[in-house]
């Protein structure tokens, strides 16, 4: 459960991070051991040792040096299998070596030698910590992932891994306070595989919800799952074998509740002059028969992903995605399911025709370049990031009229009526002598309406974000007084963001409670436009407004991690980011400088073997 609040809850995070990567870099994994001979227990040197896997292009071999020791540097996660292989040496091989996202593992071997008679059972204990650096936390695979509900944005099944750190992270890791998710989405191979999928919830599955009637309150609304559900495919294969690689995926996903709406009377006391009250003092109503009316909570996304991933050859290697995630919830006469909590709709304190006059709509969009390479026999790797993310919310009218216009349902303005009134007053109530009184004063006392809005849309706004990041680090290996693996590397993101955002109508008559004194105006009465005043010289205008603002944010880092006799590692660096904000007018209103995140950290693998 708490796996599934957590990708809820960080859905947007998610979604950049499985297209360009966090601040880290997206990083890749590492395995790395020491090869003995059985023999003498003497490192045994120029040994190749070849790493294979279904989610790795082609094969990545690296040969040990005179202390034996190894290191296959950006990998991706997954399944590998080892080979080790030298001249008059027996070949080995070590298969199902779980390798997982943004971690160092080691792998150490003993060969025996091709004169070596003697049967001699080598066994391995599998590597069980990250002997790279301090990092904790969780790794949630696929099949993990696939055993709980679908909670994120971005289908699970386009996701391959999911990384997510608490503490311990290295500067490389930066402008982050608490925790780091990092992700990776799943590729193409030699194969082609793929697969097609369904999940549907229906709504007469579902135990009855019970109808919770707020105190005071004469308008209540149920929701009851009609359905919800999605389904797709994935396919991914290679274009060129060993070269070029495909990955692609579709998933539409719907919900639909059907809110049942309806208007409730108090009971009077004995008296005829209070509301009756329950023995835990509660009021005592009841539902005015005829009263329902019944309207959906809509909310459909499409989910679309595509990836290539390209060999250069084994040292160089690019990929490309993309990916987006729109959506669109309510509409005319339907009601909104909130994209970012699923939180239901409440009760409708609106006039009938009124309801459903406005939609959510969300989208996100992501182009990701990614190139990894490696030089000087893998001493020195590069990896370069650049992605742009694009955003946009917007709660416009339904009719499809722009914010800010005069037509449509755009132009139709929104009164709230803040004061107590008879309900009859905004709507057909039904049987209303019978349940709300004949009088004025006994409609007001037994069907009251507080706070009732009548007319249109009301708020309205459209935003937009724009996020480009562009990143670089460099890493260089260096045997002195142990194995040093020296980082350094370089961090910018542009971000801009825009809102547009209006009240409809073009003029919007605001009422206080404390100046109400029952002689409100209507202004208008085309059937188009509504609105009311308290005094008729204080109209309050209502323009539409447009914001724009943008953020710059600049860092880098260097940190080492160096292991003393492959048992103890030390893990040091600093980083430094100065983030500058602009407002509305373009000048500089906020500087984040002198941003410096200094890391130190330990490793202890005492007997040298993970």
């Amino acid at each position: 459960m708490q796996v599934k609040h957590v990708l809820r809850e960080t859905g947007v995070v998610l979604a950049a991070g499985l297209l360009y990567g966090s601040a880290a870099f997206a990083q890749s994994s590492v395995i790395l051991g020491t090869v003995i001979n059985t023999e003498d227990k003497k490192p045994a040197a120029d040994v190749v040792v070849t790493a294979t896997s279904p989610n790795l292009q082609g094969e990545q071999t690296v040969v040990t040096d005179a202390q034996g020791n190894y290191r296959i540097p950006q990998l991706p996660p997954g399944t590998y299998t080892l080979r080790f292989e030298k001249e008059t040496f027996k070949p080995y091989a070590r298969p199902e070596i779980q390798l997982l996202l943004n971690r160092t593992i080691r792998v150490n071997v003993e060969l025996l030698p091709d004169s070596f008679t003697s049967t001699v059972d080598v066994i391995g204990s599998p590597p069980t910590i990250d002997v790279g650096s301090t990092n904790t936390g969780v790794n949630v695979d696929q099949e993990f992932i696939k055993r709980i509900v679908n909670a994120s944005p971005l289908s699970i099944e386009f996701v391959q891994d999911v990384n997510i750190i608490t503490g311990g992270y290295m500067p490389e890791f930066g402008r982050s306070t608490g925790g780091v998710i990092n992700a990776v989405t799943r590729s193409g191979s030699n194969e082609f595989h793929g697969s097609v999928f369904a999940n549907w919830t229906p709504g007469f599955a579902e135990g009855n919800r019970k109808l919770v009637i707020e105190d005071g309150t004469t308008i209540t609304g149920l929701n009851a799952l009609s359905n919800l559900g999605d389904f797709g495919a994935t396919l991914g294969g290679p274009i060129l074998k060993d070269k070029l690689w495909f990955f692609a995926g579709f998933t539409p996903a719907f919900q639909r509740y059907e809110h049942t709406r309806a208007l409730n009377a108090f009971t009077l006391n004995d008296a005829g002059d209070d509301v009756a009250t329950d023995e835990n003092g509660f009021s005592v109503v009841r539902e005015i028969p005829g009263s329902q009316r019944k309207y959906f909570a809509d909310s459909r996304t499409i989910q679309y992903m595509g990836k290539l991933t390209y060999l250069i050859n084994q040292d160089h290697n690019v990929s490309f995605a993309l990916n987006g995630t729109p959506t669109v919830s309510g509409g005319l006469g339907k009601l909104s399911i909130s994209p970012r909590t699923g939180g239901l709709p409440a009760a409708q304190t609106s006039r009938p025709e009124d309801i459903g006059q406005t939609e959510n709509r969300a989208n996100s969009t992501g182009l990701a370049l990614k190139y990894a390479g490696a030089f000087m026999d893998k001493k020195v790797l590069i990896d370069a990031n650049a992605g742009w993310f694009h955003q946009t919310a917007s709660t416009p009218p339904a009719d499809g009229s722009a914010i800010g216009d005069t037509t449509g349902l755009a132009g139709y303005a929104l009164a709230q009526y803040t004061t107590t009134r008879p309900l009859s007053t905004f709507e057909n109530v039904p049987n209303a002598a019978e349940f709300c009184g004949t009088t004025a004063a006994e409609q007001e006392l037994r069907c009251p309406a507080t706070n009732y809005l009548v007319g249109g849309p009301g708020f309205m706004s459209e935003a937009t974000l724009d996020r480009y990041q562009i990143n670089a680090k460099g890493t260089y290996l260096l045997n002195a007084l142990g194995t040093h693996v020296f980082k350094a590397g370089v961090d910018t993101e542009f971000l801009t963001y825009d809102q547009k955002k209006a009240y409809s109508g073009s003029v919007f008559w605001a009422e206080s409670a404390a100046s109400y004194n029952g002689a409100t105006v209507p202004i208008w009465s085309d059937n188009r436009r509504y609105g009311y005043q308290t005094a008729p010289d204080t109209p309050v205008f209502e323009t539409l407004q447009a914001t724009s603002t943008k953020s710059t944010t600049i860092g880098g880092f260097l940190q080492d991690s160096w292991s003393i006799a492959n048992r103890v590692t030390l893990n040091l660096g600093v980083r430094y980011d100065v983030q500058s904000m602009y407002g509305g007018d373009g000048n500089l209103a906020l500087q984040l400088g002198n941003q410096w995140s200094p890391r130190l950290g330990a490793v202890l693998d005492p007997f040298a073997n993970g």
